[in-house]
């Protein structure tokens, strides 16, 4: 910076310009993080909550059935001119979460690691990143993302194969029945009030209700019996048997069902 200046004396006579120079040497100024959900283009305005928070819900589909994938883009400014900037997470990988070192982003919010939140339950994640420039200068920034679960289905897990002797009765003459207990699991937190019922399919895969199985008892509660004394097997001869498949499903006390599970029972 070149400075002119001039001098007056008493009687207003001046000088010749005389001059001096200033020299602002430049260095470098760290980038600023400015991301915000709100103003991110990408994020439709209905998905930022009251908090500020971006609100998604495990499971979630878009307007064709596929899950979805929330996508935005990390920003930042930088008073250098020229300079260039580079993201990256902060912290631990956060499931489900990518951040490109162009500060593009994308959330996956029905990754495994989320499926054992119930109906409604929320998980707040917060997520923080670093913005460099091309001298290694630093700045951080953050968002929130609300998580909200989804009731996930049980599963059926009772597979074992049952025999039992046609007309078999112990020395009383009372009837040799067979008993078990149903069996599922549900990886939602607050799973519980599992209800059993035996159901039938057809060759298209097609499920209804079942009609009774002759000598087999089924209850709610996932215990059965089966009594092969049953008048209906009295025709098996000796040496003959019967396979019986019985085909059961579970549901979840928000009324969630399982794929079909099923067992033999082979009557001899």
């Amino acid at each position: 910076i070149t400075v002119n200046y001039q001098v007056a004396d008493s009687d207003s006579a001046t000088s010749a310009v005389q001059s001096f120079d200033i020299t602002v040497l430049g260095t470098n100024d760290a980038p600023v993080a400015e991301y915000s959900l709100a103003t991110d283009s990408s994020i439709e305005p209905t998905r930022i909550d009251a908090s500020g928070y971006l609100s998604v819900s495990e499971s979630e589909l878009d307007a064709s059935g596929n899950p979805i994938t929330i996508t935005g883009q990390l920003s930042s400014s930088d008073a250098d001119s020229g300079s260039s900037a580079s993201y990256s997470l902060i912290g631990s990988d956060i499931p489900g979460l990518s951040i490109d070192s162009d500060g593009s982003w994308s959330f996956d919010p029905a990754h495994s690691a989320y499926n054992n939140l119930s109906q409604g339950e929320t998980k707040l994640i917060n997520v923080s990143y670093s913005v460099t420039d091309d001298n290694d200068a630093v700045d951080t920034g953050s968002f929130s993302i609300k998580l909200t679960g989804t009731n996930d289905n049980p599963t059926a897990t009772y597979t074992t194969d049952l025999s039992a002797l046609e007309g078999a009765t112990d020395a009383s003459g009372n009837a040799l029945t067979l008993n078990g207990q149903l069996t599922a699991s549900d990886i939602d937190s607050d799973a519980s009030g599992f209800s059993f019922s035996l159901v039938d399919v057809d060759a298209s895969g097609n499920i209804s209700p079942r009609t009774p199985i002759d000598g087999l008892t089924l209850n709610a509660d996932g215990s059965f019996s089966f009594d092969p004394t049953n008048s209906s097997y009295n025709s098996l001869a000796d040496g003959d048997s019967q396979v019986i498949t019985v085909n059961y499903q579970v549901a979840d006390s928000d009324s969630a069902t399982s794929a079909v599970q099923s067992f033999d029972i082979t009557v001899l």
